[in-house]
Order: structure tokens, then sequence, then C-alpha cells
């Protein structure tokens, strides 16, 4: 974790429109700046909240003090309308507690950025 950037572990509410994958996959990729390096963004899917790529790599790295093998699962999903397989990890709202301690968030947002 870059302290330099660390903003104090909270969840920042943003109203976002439904994305299409294609739409995640770009704002993943398209970190210009060296802020965007150490944002995890969380996109609400039914119950589910998911990272996409940077983020999901992020989030599986987060400093919560779990073992190895018991941090957030990173899997490899295709996707036809890319033509492409994208990193992703998933929980529901009862788990952010345990995956990222201390940090309250609601369930009334599409999506939410974590600075770290």
């Amino acid at each position: 974790m870059c302290n330099k950037h660390k903003q104090g572990n909270v969840f920042h509410n943003a109203k976002a429109l439904f994305m299409k994958v294609k739409d995640i996959y770009e704002f993943e990729t398209n970190r210009n700046n060296e802020l965007d390096k150490y944002k995890i963004r969380f996109f609400r899917e039914g119950t589910w909240w998911r990272a996409y790529e940077w983020s999901a790599y992020l989030s599986h790295n987060f400093p919560n003090g779990l073992d190895e093998n018991k941090k957030l699962l990173v899997t490899k999903k295709h996707y036809k309308e890319l033509n492409a397989d994208l990193v992703v990890v998933g929980l529901q709202l009862k788990s952010f507690e345990k995956y990222f301690p201390n940090i309250k968030i609601d369930d009334n947002s599409l999506y939410y950025r974590l600075f770290i």
C-alpha cells in the first residue's frame, strides 16, 4: 500500500449508470495518472460487487491480515463482447467487512471506489 495515496480507507459513492463490460474494461485499462493506480473500483451486478483487472489485483492484495488462501479469489472470465478474458473478483455486500475491515458501505449504489 502506498501511504502517499491513502485517503482514509473510505468508499466513495458515485452515481453511475449500468456499465457494460466493454465500458468497465476501458475504464480499468485507462488509468492515466498516479492516483488512479491506487483505486479499487467495484461495480454492482445484482447482489454481487465485482472488481475487474487492476482493481481485482488490488482487492486481492489488500492488506487485510488474511492468509493468502483466505483472500478474495481471483478468477479469469471470458467475455464474448470483448473476445477477451478478464480477471475478476466478486463478493457480496455482507462480505465486505471480512475483506475490507472498518469500511462501511451501503447497498444503494451501483459503483464504489476504494482509495488505498
